[in-house]
């Protein structure tokens, strides 16, 4: 089976892996013979008390009870019950343009940091629904078809596409969440509250995307107006003290409050230094890959969108480089204030299917709140498609026997079903 992104080959692992267990919970607990009960009663029911003539009643409850019956043991067979083995291997994921050469990802080695994420994931072959396999292959395969007819050509979706499975390890993530707390905020409320003169920053925001420059950690404008003249709050691993002192603590140093051995370890480093700091951490994951990297058989992300920039003028960002523009596509706009518990959402810790559940609600609900805004949100929700696809394929198979439960095993609930994961399948080509 297919897939187009490496974040959707755990999404699709993930989520017949529970199906599994889910429809095996079921099967022990007996709920899985509630249609059966519920359709035995609706029998006894019309032929107890039968609706219009009882002429030759009890025949046709039979008849339509014989019917159902068969129905409903034909969709088991094919939609319920998970039957098909699907390897770990029989999952996988090649880039569209990639070079012949290039070798297929599969759970587990997909040379993305979600290898690192999900390490601790027991992988073994699992059971899927013969229909819903069936589903899934035709529609991977008609989308592989319609991709493969349209000419390869370089953009900045196709970047971040390829790019999908990068994520910000934990300690950096929790650092990306100190600066904005510590710095971004503050700034950003300062710039709300002084209402400086224009003639300060409006050259700054007009070359790098106009007021969108504004919501971002890495904001030129800010960085212009405030990141020089503020300090960290804390202390910050990876600044020296000497290099980045504190006024108030110099000044208590000096009047022999503290002594030498009482002062901090580390630093207190300006605003711009840390975020400086910050974007390199991030563009070093983003070169993780190289040119001969035998997942992608691409350039890194960071030299893919280099080379982007220099080809193709972007009328929405003139000066936007492609550090600051791998920056803000592997933040992926959390910083919005809005955004809590900012290091669980991008680093999935030992409850994987929780935290991404969360990550990926927020990003829906804070990306469809701004997808219309501007040219360079929208990029990034195309950014936020494959998780979204991801997200789509855990949650329709980890419902799926409920669903399927609830609905009677009725034939059209299986159609709707696997409706939702063509669609899916097919937003890759979109």
């Amino acid at each position: 089976m297919m897939v187009f992104n490496p974040v959707s080959l755990y999404g699709v692992y993930l989520g017949w892996q529970q199906y599994e267990a889910i429809f095996n919970a079921c099967y022990t607990t007996g709920l899985v013979w509630l249609p059966f009960i519920g359709l035995t009663f609706e029998f006894m029911h019309s032929v107890a008390a039968p609706q219009g003539s009882t002429h030759h009643a009890a025949d046709h409850a039979i008849k339509h009870y014989k019917m159902k019956f068969l129905a409903m043991v034909t969709a088991c067979l094919l939609f319920v019950n998970p039957s098909m083995y699907l390897s770990v291997k029989g999952l996988s994921y090649k880039p569209r343009c990639a070079q012949s050469n290039v070798t297929e990802s599969t759970v587990g080695d997909t040379g993305t940091t979600y290898d690192e994420v999900f390490a601790d994931l027991t992988l073994s072959n699992i059971k899927v629904p013969l229909g819903f396999i069936i589903a899934q292959q035709l529609a991977s395969g008609w989308t592989y078809g319609l991709m493969k007819g349209t000419a390869c050509q370089e953009s900045l979706d196709t970047i971040l596409k390829d790019s999908a499975g990068y994520k910000l390890p934990r300690d950096l993530a929790d650092e990306a969440r100190e600066f904005n707390s510590q710095c971004f905020r503050e700034a950003k409320g300062r710039f709300s509250q002084e209402k400086p003169a224009p003639s300060t920053y409006k050259k700054t925001m007009d070359e790098y995307g106009g007021e969108d420059d504004l919501n971002w950690m890495g904001s030129h404008t800010l960085r212009t107006l405030y990141y020089s003249s503020m300090q960290s709050k804390k202390p910050i691993p990876g600044f020296d003290y000497p290099s980045n002192p504190m006024a108030n603590i110099d000044e208590a140093r000096s009047k022999k409050e503290i002594d030498d051995e009482q002062l901090p370890e580390f630093g207190y480093p300006t605003c711009e230094k840390w975020w400086l700091s910050i974007r390199q951490k991030i563009v070093d994951i983003a070169q993780k890959t190289d040119r001969y990297d035998p997942h992608l058989g691409a350039a890194s992300f960071h030299v893919r969108t280099q080379a982007f920039f220099n080809k193709f003028h972007l009328p929405y960002s003139k000066s936007l480089g492609a550090d600051d523009f791998v920056a803000k596509a592997m933040l992926s706009y959390r910083d919005n204030p809005q955004t809590t518990h900012y290091s669980e959402l991008v680093y999935t810790g030992s409850n994987n299917v929780q935290s991404a559940m969360a990550s990926a609600l927020v990003d829906v609900s804070q990306s469809i709140k701004s997808a219309v805004v501007n040219p360079v949100e929208r990029e990034g929700l195309s950014q936020g498609l494959p998780v979204y696809q991801a997200m789509g394929y855990f949650l329709t198979a980890l419902f799926a026997p409920l669903l399927l439960i609830a609905g009677g095993y009725r034939f059209s609930v299986c159609f709707a079903l696997s409706a939702i994961l063509f669609i899916l399948t097919f937003l890759s080509y979109v």
